[in-house]
């Protein structure tokens, strides 16, 4: 049999673009994971700002943030809680993020202090709001630098 006339691709060949498809798969599948977790981190952002809008208007309107925790002040609970005191400030309070884990409120026992813990992916859970106390949540739950 002549090579020079010879027609296909030997085994080697086949495996050699097997083995580079699967790396840019592999490649393609990491870097398509992040992007989908920073855009459900950027969609949790934009909770927390219509969270801390809707807390806003309640404390101009009351002089206080709620203080619906069932443990009371410094205990923490659910920002459901917050939906009925929070309804006449805002249409949709976002309770959850997209995969389903609860965002959660804290406040003090001072009137003025809160703090929203936010399960991010792409970046360490985090703890934004005003006068954030750095026990909320354990001082291994850093407060967010970009909310």
């Amino acid at each position: 049999m002549n090579h020079a006339t010879r027609k296909g691709f030997t085994i080697v060949e086949i495996a050699i673009v097997i083995a580079i498809i699967s790396v840019l798969l592999t490649i393609t599948m990491v870097v398509f994971s992040t992007v989908q977790a920073q855009s459900r981190d950027s969609d949790r952002r934009a909770d927390t700002v219509a969270i801390k809008t809707a807390l806003d208007r309640y404390f101009v309107a009351n002089g206080e943030y709620p203080n619906i925790c069932p443990g009371g002040p410094n205990s923490g609970c659910s920002v459901s809680y917050l939906v009925t005191p929070l309804a006449p400030y805002t249409t949709n309070l976002p309770i959850t993020d997209a995969t389903g884990n609860a965002y959660n409120y804290v406040r003090a026992p001072a009137y003025d202090s809160y703090a929203l813990r936010i399960p991010l992916e792409a970046s360490p859970i985090c703890k934004t709001g005003i006068k954030v106390d750095a026990a909320w949540w354990g001082t291994g739950v850093p407060t967010c630098s970009n909310l």
